[in-house]
């Protein structure tokens, strides 16, 4: 019985020795499940003996979820600067792939496309803009007659491109057009015109330098000089220098002009100009808005076939120029000519520019000025004559798409010469009046295309009455520019 009692006693320690060993472990167990649970309480709604695993599935999933945590937060660190640099460039690399991939599979444009020539055309370094301009003109008095007037249509086709070159703070610009004009009842009055303009900047600190030329051969009929088909080759070459230092500028150049009739009758008025001229500015602001100036021009004059016609003259002049008030930008200057002749007259001009650009509203603009100078003549035997010109221009914004211009223009030239005006009638001096005046509406359609209608007036009266005339024409006009 002792034995029994004793191997009894044994195995009931053996078991609380495992019951504690086991007590011990389900303490620590329950803890460490807590401590890993730390977003919230721990579900354990399984039961002792271990048939329900709800305690175990919650744990593991909460352990996910730690984890996917600890990647968010790694994610959000910021990688170092080279492993980023790496990872950039390889993701620009990889968006040029794509980008060339998809330019490969995508469809061709067609030529026509107007985006496409404009993406062509217009570069950092090199810009071309091509333009077109159709017309169609109905006119009552083609041949500017002052009796007998004859209608006509016109027809007109006017192509040209623009060219700019720019580099640095320099360009250099080119602009060439032809005008084809069909006359529907008198063909022979049909003409082609060209015109040639080339520019070139310099612009440096202190100094700039600025050249031009200008080409052309036209018959137009101007209805003041020219009131017929005068074929007529002329050119035009300007330069300039100028110095700025502190407030002043300083600025000279030279600029010559020579003019070829095609028509023998007319080839003794061949002529050329030369011309020197200088001037001096200071500005008035610090911002350099507001500036006067004083300048003086000198001039020959030189007929390659008529001597009695050549002669030389003195400009002096002095203005200001500048943005006095608000919306308002006016110039002025005023001086006289002396023009010295080798057989004629020497007349003494007063001569002035004056001019006003006015801008009330954002889509309003009104450009006045009066002009006061001495031209070179054509008419008989007169050498020069003194012209004044009055111009008002109107622009006015009515929607985003239609504008509305309307210009106004009145002109007096007075010749100091007694001449014939045709054989039969005595000599006199002439005096004329001309009144020009039009009305335009103009519509873009987009970026590229615009349309416009067009009615003008010209007029002139003279006291010698074989020089009057009324012209009315109407013109309905498309254009296409790049």
């Amino acid at each position: 019985m002792l034995n029994r009692a004793k191997l009894a006693d044994t195995k009931m320690g053996k078991a609380s020795h495992i019951g504690f060993i086991l007590l011990i472990l389900v303490a620590f167990a329950f803890p460490i499940n807590s401590a890993r649970a730390d977003v919230g309480p721990t579900s354990f709604s399984g039961k002792v003996n271990g048939k329900s695993n709800s305690g175990k599935i919650d744990g593991k999933k909460k352990q996910q979820e730690n984890q996917q945590i600890e990647k968010v937060e790694a994610k959000e660190k910021p990688a170092p600067a080279k492993k980023q640099a790496k990872v950039d460039k390889s993701t620009a690399v990889k968006k040029k792939v794509k980008a060339a991939e998809a330019e490969e599979s995508a469809e061709p444009k067609p030529w026509f496309d107007l985006g496409t020539i404009e993406e062509q055309l217009v570069r950092d370094t090199f810009q071309i803009h091509p333009r077109f301009r159709g017309e169609y003109t109905l006119d009552d008095n083609v041949l500017l007659e002052s009796a007998d007037e004859k209608m006509d249509s016109i027809f007109r086709e006017i192509p040209g491109v623009a060219i700019t070159i720019p580099f640095l703070d320099h360009h250099v610009k080119a602009d060439y057009q032809a005008a084809f004009e069909q006359f529907i009842k008198f063909p022979r009055e049909n003409t082609v015109d060209q015109h040639f303009k080339s520019e070139v900047a310099l612009n440096f600190t202190d100094m700039y330098v600025r050249g031009g030329q200008s080409i052309s051969h036209t018959s137009s009929r101007s209805g003041t000089t020219f009131t017929e088909r005068v074929p007529r080759f002329e050119s035009n070459t300007e330069s300039l220098l100028g110095y700025k230092f502190n407030r002043f500028t300083v600025e000279g150049g030279y600029d010559h002009f020579y003019r070829s009739y095609d028509n023998t009758p007319m080839k003794g008025l061949n002529y050329s100009a030369r011309k020197f001229h200088d001037r001096l500015l200071m500005d008035l602001t610090p911002s350099g808005k507001t500036k006067i100036f004083v300048e003086h021009a000198l001039t020959s004059y030189n007929y390659w076939k008529d001597a009695s016609r050549d002669g030389t003259g003195n400009e002096f002049l002095a203005g200001i120029t500048g943005s006095f008030f608000p919306k308002t930008t006016l110039y002025s200057k005023f001086g006289f000519e002396h023009i010295e002749y080798e057989h004629n007259k020497d007349p003494n001009n007063f001569v002035a520019e004056v001019g006003a650009l006015y801008k009330p509203l954002a889509k309003t603009t009104i450009d006045l000025g009066w002009v006061s100078d001495v031209q070179q003549a054509t008419y008989a035997t007169t050498t020069a004559y003194k012209e004044d010109k009055l111009f008002v221009r109107l622009r006015q914004g009515l929607t985003e798409k239609l504008s509305a211009e309307s210009n106004f223009a009145y002109t007096r030239q007075k010749y100091d010469e007694l001449a014939t005006p045709v054989p039969g009638l005595p000599k006199s001096v002439r005096s004329d009046n001309l009144l020009t005046t039009d009305v335009k509406l103009l519509y873009r359609f987009n970026k590229w295309v615009s349309g416009d209608i067009q009615y003008q007036l010209n007029r002139r009266d003279s006291n010698t009455s074989v020089f009057d005339f009324t012209n009315n024409l109407m013109t309905v006009g498309l254009t296409s520019e790049i």
